[in-house]
């Protein structure tokens, strides 16, 4: 079967590839003509990639239950090891001729993690509670503390981190707001009787309907404070009002998600586009570079105005400014040589960078980054001790600092090159100057489709889905964000929820509110994510109206029916959103995960609204007749 891909970003791309009961097993997959891919799956799982200059390729070794034990790229190869729970236990990072670096993970009784031992030698205690969440970040003695980085951590029911105490005595504390349980405040409070200020870091949040940011009040220093931020009917932030130190910001976007104005404090930005390709061309408003920007065949940035990248057939930044770059099988950087010198990082199996030595040899005197599950606490080892102001960074809306930048983790987690200006992501290379990244994004238009954000996933280099204080991008491919329901049954019914809609045969994408009341058996409250699916009369419109539903829930799963009895459409005020449809009668189901106290039934009464959007069709009837 031969398949053509056409994005107008990268070029004509074929495949002919080999299926059997749907499943990809061996096949090649052409970035431009002359250049195949070899991908060889066994059985369902890649095996080997073979990349037509053979830097990028790689292989797996995995055991009998599927686990990868041994992930090969060229002369970097990790190991790994699990117990007879499929638990990883170990993983070995093995960078040329040097010592590997080697990370070990304890588990409880209940098959939680307890322990995590850097390559250093460091053993960081979690403490996990019931749910599996860490309590703290401690090492011991024997029974004695040793170092503390964080202790006594608590957690929402929904999971979100509530407080802990660093080990300097600072006090974390997040509360969160009632309806929504998005973040309203995050505070750090100094321990009295110390050098540091009793109002370390104080944000203050308040949101739209649609989750979106509105402000964002700093109470330690109100010269960085956002007071008002603006969005357009796709959720694109399109201005800020700020403080004296922070500035204010004005956005302007194109039909395809490209930004083509940005200002932002003390500058103004001009972008210019070949819309043939739809590649960024030149931006104005910055001095020595952006003047003239070019791509290689595979829709890389070759050359952004100020210096030239060369990236090897796996789309990876191999060198740039006289700098050398090393990955793994992960596409994640394990080494780097710059004007800096060398340096070499570990990411854990799930991606979190967890190490970094600098030097030609790897000794294990290196920098150890320290997690409370998922939120960076502390570096430990090789460390050069800051301030309380000295660590302080503030950014433009997309990631810029006003102050000057770091050559460290920095902006949403990653690290950060000021010798380049990019910020590393792992699959790609971020320019936060522009709000871009330089690289495709590795996840395609039907993979963007499948999550959800078919509309934003059409752009191959937006970033956040130019949403940045609402979507973070934690490697680089596709954003997250928060998608949050509830309800409750104590002699009565009721829930309130979300969803984003999209419909295959008319590729309308839309918002949809639903409230539900009435009558309910047995007693319960939680949050819960549902799939939902129709059948086939339904159309998006049928979401909006009156009607009944039919639900329950349990411990850990949550179902329910609905049954529409009248239906309207909603029109929004803006251009974009447009049409209705008359009613049809059918069912919509759902069916998912729930998270909460109590098993509980019922039959409710139900209305919802609709806004929804023809973009994303106009935007493929386009694409479509530009290559007819």
């Amino acid at each position: 079967m031969k398949v053509l891909l056409v994005e107008p970003q990268r070029g004509r791309d074929w495949g002919p590839h080999q299926q059997y009961l749907g499943l990809l097993r061996i096949g090649n997959y052409h970035q431009c003509l002359g250049d195949d891919v070899e991908y060889v799956f066994s059985p369902n799982k890649p095996k080997t990639i073979d990349y037509p200059d053979n830097s990028g390729d790689v292989t797996y070794e995995r055991d009998n239950n599927g686990n990868v034990k041994t992930l090969t790229a060229g002369n970097v190869i990790h190991r790994y090891e699990y117990n007879n729970q499929n638990l990883l236990e170990e993983e070995q990072l093995y960078i040329g001729t040097q010592l590997p670096l080697t990370l070990k993970y304890t588990y409880n009784d209940l098959q939680q993690n307890s322990h995590l031992s850097y390559p250093d030698g460091t053993v960081v205690n979690f403490k996990p509670n019931s749910f599996g969440e860490p309590t703290e970040a401690q090492t011991y003695k024997g029974t004695t503390v040793a170092l503390s980085f964080a202790k006594s951590a608590t957690y929402y029911a929904n999971g979100l981190l509530n407080s802990f105490t660093y080990g300097n005595g600072v006090k974390h504390e997040t509360t969160i707001h009632s309806d929504s349980l998005l973040p309203k405040q995050l505070k750090d409070t100094g321990p009295s009787g110390s050098n540091l200020p009793s109002t370390v870091m104080s944000l203050t949040y308040d949101y739209d309907n649609n989750a979106n940011v509105t402000s964002i009040n700093d109470g330690q220093n109100s010269a960085y404070s956002l007071t008002d931020l603006q969005y357009d009917g796709l959720d694109r932030l399109t201005s800020t009002t700020g403080g004296s130190g922070i500035g204010s910001s004005s956005l302007r976007y194109d039909g395809f998600g490209n930004i083509t104005y940005y200002q932002s404090k003390g500058k103004t930005l001009d972008y210019t586009y070949d819309y043939a390709k739809n590649r960024l061309s030149k931006v104005t408003g910055v001095s020595g570079r952006y003047g003239s920007i070019r791509y290689d065949d595979r829709g890389n940035i070759e050359y952004n105005g100020a210096y030239s990248l060369d990236f090897n057939a796996a789309n990876q930044l191999t060198t740039a400014k006289g700098n050398s770059y090393l990955y793994d099988g992960h596409n994640r950087r394990v080494k780097q040589t710059d004007g800096n010198g060398t340096s070499y990082s570990m990411y854990s199996q799930d991606g979190m960078l967890l190490y970094r030595e600098k030097g030609n040899i790897i000794t294990g005197n290196g920098t150890n980054y320290i997690y409370l599950g998922k939120k960076l606490i502390a570096k430990y080892g090789n460390v050069t001790p800051q301030s309380v102001d000295e660590s302080r960074q503030h950014s433009r809306p997309f990631g810029e600092t006003i102050e000057a930048p770091k050559d460290d983790v920095g902006y949403t987690g990653h690290k950060f090159d000021t010798d380049l200006g990019l910020s590393y992501m792992q699959a790609r290379y971020y320019d936060p100057v522009i709000g871009r990244f330089y690289s495709n994004d590795p996840v395609d238009f039907s993979g963007h489709q499948a999550s959800g954000n078919a509309v934003h996933g059409f752009n191959r280099y937006a970033y956040a889905n130019n949403n940045p204080h609402k979507f973070i991008d934690p490697s680089g491919e596709e954003p997250i964000g928060i998608n949050v329901g509830g309800g409750f049954t104590f002699f009565g019914k009721g829930s309130a929820s979300s969803m984003i809609l999209f419909d295959s045969d008319t590729l309308e994408l839309a918002y949809g509110g639903n409230n539900e009341l009435g009558g309910g058996a047995g007693k319960g409250v939680g949050l819960f994510w549902n799939a939902v699916w129709t059948s086939d009369d339904v159309t998006i419109d049928d979401f909006g109206g009156y009607g009944l539903a039919l639900s329950g829930s349990g411990s850990i799963v949550n179902g329910s029916i609905g049954l529409p009895a009248s239906h309207h459409g909603v029109d929004a005020a803006r251009d974009i959103f447009n049409g209705k449809r008359e009613p049809t009668e059918g069912i919509i189901r759902e069916f998912g995960l729930s998270l909460g106290v109590g098993a509980e039934a019922g039959i409710t009464g139900t209305y919802g609204e609709v806004y929804k959007t023809d973009v994303l069709a106009d935007i493929v009837t386009g694409v479509r007749a530009w290559f007819e």
